[in-house]
């Protein structure tokens, strides 16, 4: 009997982990129609059925049970050799899949894309913007970008950005009709952009400090959004007061298509993060990707923007009274 395919194991894996062809199939980057033909032909090979199939549920036959649980080592131990030509490549080569949120794709990878692209040709990056929380195994991402503070602990993790601050912003157009508030309580008397926090669905009030003050304001609007991306667009276009990174907000003010609001009060934001499991060992491709995010790292610590300089209007302090 002639053995089966690494290919068709791979998805033979992959169908019993997610329990679904169509699951599989997105995790592996190919068509339901492709899964459905491998696992036939694997099937076919051997002669013995491997899937149960209903409407509702897939589960492996006894032999299938077996051969998923024997074929899981041995497929890791081939990427392992795969990882170790990469690594003694002349230049590593392979597709890096990375899951970034608006934020830091904008800030941290576009400025930078062509540069990488240009110096690594053998690496593909595959990137999804997402800014909820992923499951890098589950999904089959090599790494994830997010701030330090939603890094699981268990992960390897690196510095890629600084950390930063969440302002107030607003246009001019919405400051001149609505007046500029003189303390955060006022804010419940504005229109207010709100984001939603993908990860758990919810719009938590703003958090603001000032020197030693510290205030939680519950606000309301007629917008909630889950991308900051719409979030700053909608502020520009007059419809009311939202809170971004400053880094994410800084060439909006500096042209004046959004002011500061209550430029004392702000809240922290830890700095992005590369993260990735320690287990499998990253590939080279996932390597020259961390290095070259680290390097970046210090370029965007000495470029980031003092707020207060590239909008020197509006700014106010902590100088009333006690909160």
């Amino acid at each position: 009997m002639p053995a089966p395919e690494a290919s068709d194991l791979r998805t033979l894996v992959e169908v019993v982990r997610q329990r679904s062809f169509a699951r599989a199939a997105a995790a592996l980057g190919v068509s339901p129609s492709a899964v459905s033909q491998s696992i036939a032909r694997l099937e076919a090979r051997l002669g013995r059925k491997l899937l149960d199939r209903t409407t509702r549920t897939i589960r492996p036959t006894t032999l299938g049970e077996h051969l998923t649980g024997a074929a899981t080592p041995a497929l890791e131990q081939l990427d392992a050799v795969y990882r170790l030509v990469d690594a003694n490549a002349e230049e590593p080569g392979g597709t890096v899949r990375l899951t970034v949120p608006h934020v830091a794709m904008e800030l941290v990878l576009q400025p930078d894309l062509a540069g990488f692209a240009e110096r690594h040709p053998g690496v593909t990056l595959e990137i999804s913007i997402e800014d909820r929380l992923i499951d890098l195994a589950g999904e089959r991402f090599d790494a994830g970008i997010r701030r330090g503070g939603f890094v699981d602990d268990a992960m390897i993790a690196r510095r890629i950005a600084p950390d930063d601050d969440l302002v107030l912003v607003a246009s001019p157009g919405y400051i001149s009709r609505q007046g500029m508030p003189a303390h955060p309580r006022e804010l419940r008397d504005h229109r207010c952009i709100r984001v939603r926090r993908r990860h758990h669905g919810t719009t938590p009030p703003w958090r603001l400090a000032c020197g030693s003050d510290r205030i939680d304001v519950s606000v309301s609007g007629s917008l909630v959004v889950d991308d900051p991306g719409v979030a700053r667009s909608a502020a520009m276009n007059g419809m009311g007061i939202t809170r971004l990174a400053r880094a994410f907000v800084a060439r909006e003010i500096e042209g004046g298509s959004l002011d500061l609001v209550l430029s004392g009060w702000t809240a922290s934001a830890s700095g992005f993060h590369l993260y990735y499991p320690s287990q499998p060992p990253p590939s080279a491709a996932l390597l020259l990707v961390r290095d070259w995010l680290s390097a970046r790292a210090s370029v965007l610590k000495q470029s980031a923007p003092d707020i207060e300089q590239v909008s020197p209007h509006n700014i106010q302090d902590c100088r009333w009274d006690s909160v």
